[in-house]
């Protein structure tokens, strides 16, 4: 009985040791295990195929060794905003719009293997690489916009990593100076006395315009017709009118020059000739053109050095129950 008393003890000690070195080693086989379907930790870094991104992108790390200047660039614009999921920077970095560049590092910096978007390059394949994301809002209507018919490229105004506008990445300083090199004779024509206040800063070519493309004529940014372009701002001669003037429904360009004038209110010419084009002035009150003999009379009597407008105020409409001469 004494043996057995003291035996018990040590069996049940036995019997725990026991169970310890069964838990421990079932342990080790499922660490075992897990090693060896998972490379560690350190083995990852080691690879260096694991560490760079599939599908032939080196990533931006790679870029940034020989062009730093530009990778920096456009961190600073809106193509580097990393919170943006739709930004280069929240994928692919330089190449969303380079294109993979494992060719590229793998030819010693062959341009041939990577995309340049620089001159060479034909303007639709720059274009579609930018309408990738750029489609919505006003460039809705690129397609078929005089622009894109003449075959110029979102380069040809904007720059991604040498801007030098504020705002849109335009490449010059101001709007006017990027419209400048096509349009000349538009541009020219607001230094004259009587002009559109752009110089000022007051206005921009785009704030009439839409350069990537519109519905309606001259790339109207508001309303289908010039009319309501100009009646925008100014509203005080939209009517409608009791008693309207023709050339004033028809198209305010009749008369006035969009964009700049030697003459008065950006008149196309001085009155009274400005009237005069349609007013034949055989008597007063004068007679619509109607007809050979009176365009060519020489009998018409000129008004000079005074204008129509002095008695003739409301110009472009009356809505007077007597203002059928515009007087009221």
């Amino acid at each position: 009985m004494i043996v057995n008393s003291l035996a018990r003890p040590l069996l049940t000690a036995a019997v725990a040791v026991a169970w310890l070195t069964v838990a421990g080693a079932a342990q080790a086989g499922q660490q075992l295990a897990g090693a060896q379907q998972q490379p560690s930790t350190s083995q990852a870094h080691a690879d260096p195929a694991a560490a760079q991104p599939a599908g032939g992108y080196v990533g931006e790390a790679t870029c940034v060794t020989c062009h730093e200047g530009q990778v920096k660039s456009y961190h600073d614009s809106a193509h580097g905003r990393a919170w943006n999921a739709a930004s280069p920077k929240a994928n692919h970095g330089c190449e969303s719009c380079h294109g993979a560049g494992q060719g590229h590092v793998d030819g010693s910096g062959d341009k041939s293997k990577i995309k340049s978007l620089k001159a060479g390059m034909r303007a639709s394949e720059i274009n579609a690489q930018c309408l990738d994301c750029h489609t919505e809002a006003e460039r809705t209507l690129w397609a078929g916009s005089p622009h894109e018919l003449r075959r110029l490229s979102c380069t040809s105004c904007h720059s991604i990593h040498a801007p030098k506008s504020d705002r849109g990445q335009i490449n010059a300083v101001r709007d006017v100076e990027t419209c400048r090199p096509c349009h000349r004779a538009e541009v020219q024509k607001l230094s004259r006395s009587s002009h559109m206040p752009v110089e000022e800063g007051k206005l921009e070519c785009a704030s009439c315009h839409n350069p990537h493309g519109s519905a309606n004529s001259k790339l109207l940014k508001v309303g289908n017709t010039v009319n309501e372009a100009c009646e925008s701002c100014h509203a005080d001669k939209r009517g409608p009118y009791l008693w309207e003037h023709s050339p004033v429904v028809q198209d305010c360009t009749t008369c006035h020059d969009a964009h700049g004038s030697m003459n008065d209110r950006m008149l196309v010419a001085k009155e009274p000739m400005l009237c005069q084009r349609c007013h034949v002035t055989v008597q007063h009150p004068s007679t619509v053109y109607d007809g050979y003999q009176l365009a060519f009379s020489t009998s018409a009597n000129r008004v000079y050095g005074r204008s129509c407008a002095a008695c003739h105020q409301n110009i472009h409409g009356s809505n007077a129950p007597s203002g059928k001469a515009f007087l009221r």
